[in-house]
């Protein structure tokens, strides 16, 4: 069930003092509702804790988490129910975008939890939870435009989840996509022509390894494609688990700027017909830099610059990106 499904019909529980809740959608045994005072989404997780095992609350600022907590509950089904045992899980936000990717998680780790988890693999995967939600209070140096070109690139790849494991592990890496031979930078521009800043490091030789360039042209528009319309996309090619990366490395490069990915939107016909390839020793660049020099940035202009053939696309990092 989707998303917005879920949010839907917990709009129909009715306010009450009580934790009101639902059962979590195929998992009678899990939980899904509101926290009576702020309505924050909190969902609650049944499971076996025979060793008594004590863990401490966590959470951070966009999660509360909470484990073997008595409760008062009223449910759909049997009303009012006292002392009843949950691990609890409340997301502390009221961004509809940020519900929606909170509740896409948890179905994909209670999937993998079942109905009768032990409570030491609930907290392996709130934890997992909290490390994703805890890159949205990092500053974030990328621009929304740039994460849309490297989402763009995924959403339009021949081989979408070989694209995602290539992709930076960290948001300042030198490299936007590296599989561990070749490397791929994507730079985006809403310009006519294709002027795009470099870091001298991006295009440095590398023997027995290929650095491409993608270069991508498009336009703001009201009516185009959003990064939460990209990575609705992308879901619908790849395994939940590679969702779960995928939101993990998404997070990590949109950090606090996480209200803004509905709030730009550009022409992705215009980027799929503009979308370029280059090699990184067709780029100009300056030539004669001293060797304690350690950082050069500059711009340059790829208009007049010669592209890539999709017939020179040799390896698996280039063969899995669609080139126009």
């Amino acid at each position: 069930m989707s998303s917005k499904n879920i949010k839907s019909n917990l709009g129909k529980l009715a306010k009450s003092k009580y934790l009101i809740v639902d059962d979590f959608p195929g998992f009678n045994a899990h939980k899904i509702g509101f926290e009576p005072n702020s309505r924050f989404i909190t969902v609650l997780i049944t499971s076996e804790n025979r060793e008594s095992l004590i863990f401490n609350p966590g959470g951070g600022k966009y999660l509360s988490i909470q484990y073997d907590i008595k409760c008062t509950i009223k449910s759909t089904p049997k009303g009012i129910e006292k002392n009843k045992t949950f691990s609890i899980l409340k997301l502390k936000s009221k961004d509809p975008d940020i519900e929606d990717y909170f509740i896409e998680l948890c179905e994909i780790f209670i999937k993998r939890l079942g109905n009768n988890p032990k409570i030491i693999d609930v907290k392996i995967q709130f934890e997992k939870l909290e490390s994703i939600f805890i890159k949205l209070s990092k500053t974030s140096n990328k621009s929304i435009l740039g994460l849309w070109g490297e989402l763009f690139l995924i959403a339009v790849a021949n081989d979408s989840e070989y694209i995602i494991n290539s992709w930076h592990k960290e948001a300042n890496d030198k490299f936007d996509f590296n599989d561990g031979i070749d490397k791929l930078e994507v730079k985006t521009t809403t310009q006519n022509r294709r002027k795009h800043n470099f870091e001298i490091q991006q295009l440095k030789k590398f023997s027995n390894s290929l650095t491409i360039i993608a270069s991508i042209i498009t336009s703001e528009t009201d009516n185009g494609t959003s990064i939460g319309n990209l990575l609705n996309q992308i879901k619908n090619n790849i395994s939940s688990d590679l969702y779960e990366k995928l939101i993990l490395k998404t997070f990590d490069v949109i950090g606090d700027k996480i209200n803004d990915i509905e709030n730009f939107k550009f022409d992705y016909k215009l980027a799929e017909s503009e979308i370029k390839f280059y090699f990184s020793d067709d780029i100009p660049k300056p030539e004669i830099i001293p060797v304690e020099v350690f950082e050069v940035r500059f711009q340059t202009d790829l208009s007049n610059i010669k592209a890539i053939p999709k017939s020179k696309f040799k390896g698996l990092l280039l063969k899995s990106i669609k080139a126009s």
